[in-house]
């Protein structure tokens, strides 16, 4: 379980990154790049997160059959 939540962080960490640089961008294309990119980040870490839990969900009930 640890790595699939250190993945979930690192997801969200490179949103935190793409936010960083829409708000340091000066041009309105890159900044809504990376507001795009920021926006799939999370996507991603939700959808990890998601996984775990159901995969958390499986494991406990294949343990107890």
């Amino acid at each position: 379980m640890t790595y699939r939540n250190n993945r979930a962080e690192e997801l969200r960490a490179q949103a935190a990154e793409a936010r960083a640089i829409a708000a340091a961008a000066t041009l309105p294309k890159v900044r809504d790049r990376a507001i795009r990119s920021a926006e799939a980040w999370e996507k991603m870490a939700e959808l990890a997160e998601r996984t775990d839990l159901g995969r958390d969900k499986w494991a406990q009930g294949a343990s107890r059959a």
